[in-house]
């Protein structure tokens, strides 16, 4: 599966309640700087909450191979054509250009020896 964003979480229902009310609050005191009027201030907050979800859980994220589905979309299609139940639980991510570091120590010392295309002593 590939995703574009970094995602936290795998479904909105996985995201504390403590990080959500923590957003909720900057969201509304970013609208009541921006004087925005009091009765508008709510839908912001939501609609900023609920972009903030889709940016954080996977299954909302927009599939990087076609940004016009979703993750989610993209698991329903292989319930569908598999027949099978398919579920997210968990997942891993990793980023261009990161990698493992080579570890020296487990390598061989004859390797470190060895003269390119010969033998050790050749």
């Amino acid at each position: 599966m590939l995703a574009g964003a970094s995602p936290r979480w795998v479904r909105r229902e996985d995201v504390p309640e403590d990080e959500l009310d923590s957003e909720r609050a900057i969201y509304r005191v970013q609208a009541e700087q921006s004087g925005k009027p009091s009765q508008v201030i709510e839908r912001i907050v939501s609609g900023q909450v609920e972009r903030y979800l889709k940016d954080v859980c996977l299954l909302e994220q927009a599939f990087i191979k076609q940004s016009d589905r979703t993750v989610k979309d993209v698991v329903q299609e292989a319930i569908a054509r598999l027949g099978e139940n398919v579920t997210v639980r968990r997942f891993a991510r990793f980023q261009l250009g990161e990698s493992q570091e080579r570890r020296t120590e487990d390598q061989n010392p004859a390797d470190k020896e060895t003269p390119a295309g010969g033998a050790p002593g050749a």
